[in-house]
């Protein structure tokens, strides 16, 4: 007896009948509907899986939240975490009391070099000094006892954060800026002649200074992009010539090169370089224009 075997096969392209081995075969319909029900069954898992995310991701951001009012407003009773937030890089307030005072030594210390005080003007700009070293704090007791009487989470954070601006910025340019007494002092007490030697003295050192910073940042560009001696000279010139003395130093000195880098006109220095050069020096000017403002909010600009 002779068993006969007949297959059966169902295009997947195609809706048509085909006669196979003697067979009719004709599209499944139950695949369809089962194919279906399939892609249902993934929709609605996948907005299962949407939905723990969702939750996943609200409570990530609530455990931010928390963090975040924990460390502004802090378990301390003495609201010394305020401090220490405004300070930044600080262990306790006592040694930005200390660190503060040798910012102070050093400062009399430059302008003595400068324009040779008298000892009745230096202990007369340490009691200027003093005065703003006592308004400064005062200040930061006060945020710390709002602090200790309203905590209302974010709306405070948001408040907190804008109150405390000011004095990061005043701790972070100098606290014996243009607006200080120990400033207002300095100016009243020099005779024409100090006054002169000073100018002159700080005009030449941030420019040194800045002259000094220009030449890292062209160093830090050769290491990617080589230039021939002519056009290092022709950069670094440029930007000199652009730039104004340095008012701080810090960690932003490199952007402050390139923003003032952004002020050449550009059909001056762009014919000097390639084109992979000027992409890269143009690069970095973009970067230094994009931060003029937090250059502007941290002191280094004017």
């Amino acid at each position: 007896m002779q068993t006969v075997v007949t297959t059966i096969r169902t295009l997947p392209s195609s809706g048509r009948s085909r006669r196979v081995g003697g067979v009719i075969s004709r599209p499944v319909r139950r695949t369809a509907i089962y194919g279906i029900a399939g892609l249902l069954v993934c929709q609605v898992a996948v907005v299962r899986v949407d939905a723990q995310d969702d939750v996943r991701a609200a409570a990530i951001v609530e455990e931010r939240e928390r963090l975040l009012i924990n460390r502004f407003l802090g378990n301390s009773a003495d609201g010394n975490h305020i401090a220490l937030y405004v300070l930044q890089n600080a262990i306790n307030v006592e040694q930005i009391r200390e660190q503060i005072d040798q910012q102070l030594m050093a400062q009399i210390a430059d302008i003595d070099r400068g324009c040779l005080l008298t000892d009745v003007q230096k202990q007369k700009l340490s009691l200027a000094a003093a005065g703003d070293i006592k308004r400064f704090f005062e200040k930061l007791d006060h945020l710390k006892d709002k602090n200790n009487k309203d905590r209302n989470g974010r709306r405070h954070i948001q408040k907190f954060l804008l109150e405390i601006a000011p004095l990061q910025k005043q701790y972070v340019s100098n606290l014996f800026g243009d607006q200080s007494l120990f400033a207002k002092y300095l100016q009243s007490t020099l005779s024409a002649e100090q006054s002169a030697r000073l100018d002159h003295w700080n005009k030449t050192k941030w420019q040194r200074h800045f002259e000094a910073r220009v030449i890292l940042a062209v160093n830090d560009l050769e290491k990617t992009t080589p230039l021939n001696p002519e056009q290092r000279k022709q950069l670094i010139t440029s930007i000199v010539a652009a730039g104004k003395p340095l008012i701080k130093t810090g960690h932003l000195d490199y952007h402050v090169v390139w923003y003032y880098a952004a002020q050449v006109p550009h059909e001056e220095l762009k014919p000097q370089f390639t084109a992979m050069q000027w992409e890269a020096i143009s690069h970095r000017m973009a970067l230094g224009k994009r931060l003029e403002v937090t250059l502007k909010r941290n002191g280094y600009i004017n």
